[in-house]
C-alpha cells in the first residue's frame, strides 16, 4: 500500500531492519525484472569504525545508509523505502457497496477513528477496495495508516545523501509483492527479522491480517547460547553454521519459536473459510536446517521456505553471492523494487 511514486531504467528498493540496511537494484530484462545489485550493511560494521560508545539509533542508521550508498553506488537515485511493519495499522474493512470514491473516502475517514488511536492529521492513511459483491451489495476495503512522525523519519535518514525517496509503504506489502505476487490461495507469510517476526495472512494476493510479534533471531541466536553455555558470537556462528539443533538426541526447546507458531494457530483458528494453504517463512532465520521441518511438525500446516528470488532473473556476477540464508532475507528490498516497476514501467 503505497504514499507516493514516478519513471526509470533502474529500481532502487532499500530496507531498513533494527540490525541492518540492506538494498538491492533492478533493471528490466526482456520484459523481466533483473537483480543487477545488493548491499548489506549492518550496525555493527558502522559501530566498529566509530570513536564514540554511545550514538543515537537514528544516526547509526543514517551512517549505515551512507556506507551502504557509497558501496552500492546505484544507478538511479530514486529510492523506494519501507517503514516496518510494527510502525503502521493494516485492517481489513466490510462496507456496504460504495461505487462513488469521494463518499467512500468520508465513509473511512469516519471508520478510520475506530481503528487508528490518534488524531487522523498526524497519520498518512491509504485505501482499497479488495472485493466487491454485486449481489450481497457489499465489498471489502483495506486501510493502511502510517504516523505522519514514522514517515518523516524514515525520509530524513537521506539527508546529505543524494538519493531521494520516490515511494514509501509498509514492508507488509513488499512481503508480499515478492513471496506471493498475485498467486491464488490463502497463506500465512513469516518474516522472521532480528528482533521482530511479522505475520501476514493473505487470501489471493491481498493482506487480511498483519501481525506482529516482538521475537526475531536474536532470541533464537540467545536460546543456543544459554543451552550450550557459549557466547553469543559463537552461537550465531553455530546457527549459521548448519547445525540442525531440532533434531538428534537432545534438541533445543525454542521458547521464542513456539510463542510464534501459537500465533500463526490463533490467525488459522479465526479463519472459518477454508484450510490455509502454506506458512512462508522468510528472513535470515528461515534457512536454519530443521526450523521449516519444525514449524510444520508443530503447527500442522504446509511450510514452505520463502523465495523472493523466483521473482527476477539474477545476473550472473551476484548470483552465487545471493544464494540461501542472503537471498532468503532479501524478500522486502526485492518487493520495494518490484514496487517501483510496477509503478513505473
Amino acid at each position: 500500500m503505497l504514499f507516493g511514486s514516478k519513471k526509470e531504467d533502474y529500481y532502487v528498493g532499500i530496507d531498513f531492519g533494527t540490525r541492518s540496511v540492506k538494498a538491492v537494484e533492478v533493471n528490466m530484462k526482456k520484459n523481466k525484472p533483473e537483480l543487477v545489485n545488493y548491499g548489506w550493511v549492518t550496525l555493527d560494521q558502522v559501530r566498529e569504525t566509530l570513536d564514540e560508545s554511545q550514538i543515537d539509533y537514528a544516526e547509526l542508521l543514517h551512517l549505515a545508509l551512507v556506507k551502504l550508498l557509497k558501496e552500492l553506488k546505484p544507478r538511479s537515485k530514486k529510492v523506494n523505502i519501507a517503514i516496518p511493519a510494527f510502525n503502521g495499522l493494516v485492517v481489513m474493512i466490510d462496507f456496504p457497496l460504495i461505487k462513488d470514491d469521494e463518499e467512500l473516502a468520508q465513509a473511512i475517514q469516519y471508520e478510520a477513528r475506530k481503528y487508528i488511536p490518534t488524531s487522523l492529521e498526524d497519520v498518512n492513511i491509504s485505501w482499497d477496495r479488495t472485493s466487491i459483491d454485486e449481489v450481497a451489495k457489499t465489498m471489502k476495503v483495506i486501510l493502511v495508516a502510517a504516523p505522519k512522525s514514522e514517515v518523516q523519519y524514515y525520509d530524513d535518514l537521506f539527508d546529505g545523501t543524494d538519493a531521494i525517496v520516490d515511494s514509501l509503504e509498509l514492508e507488509t506489502f513488499a512481503l508480499v509483492r515478492s513471496l506471493v505476487g498475485k498467486e491464488k490461495g490463502k497463506y500465512i507469510l513469516l518474516d522472521i527479522g532480528a528482533k521482530t517476526t511479522n505475520l501476514v495472512y493473505v487470501e489471493d494476493g491481498v493482506v487480511h491480517i498483519n501481525r506482529n510479534v516482538d521475537v526475531g533471531g536474536v532470541d533464537i541466536t540467545s536460546t543456543i547460547a544459554e543451552n550450550l553455555s557459549i557466547s553469543l558470537v559463537r552461537a550465531r556462528e553455530m546457527k549459521e553454521s548448519g547445525k540442525n539443533f531440532f533434531s538428534g538426541p537432545m534438541p533445543l526447546v525454542f521458547p521464542s519459536l513456539e510463542y510464534i507458531i501459537a500465533e500463526v494457530k490463533r490467525i488459522v483458528d479465526v479463519q472459518k473459510n477454508g484450510e490455509i494453504d502454506g506458512v512462508i517463512i522468510s528472513g535470515g532465520s528461515a534457512m536454519m536446517p530443521g526450523l521449516s521441518d519444525h514449524i510444520a511438525s508443530v503447527s500442522g500446516l504446509k511450510v514452505i521456505i520463502g523465495n523472493p528470488l523466483s521473482r527476477v532473473i539474477i545476473d550472473p556476477t551476484i548470483a552465487r553471492h545471493v544464494e540461501g540464508s542472503v537471498g532468503s532475507s532479501l524478500a522486502v528490498v526485492i518487493g520495494l523494487a518490484l514496487l517501483a516497476v510496477e509503478q513505473n514501467e
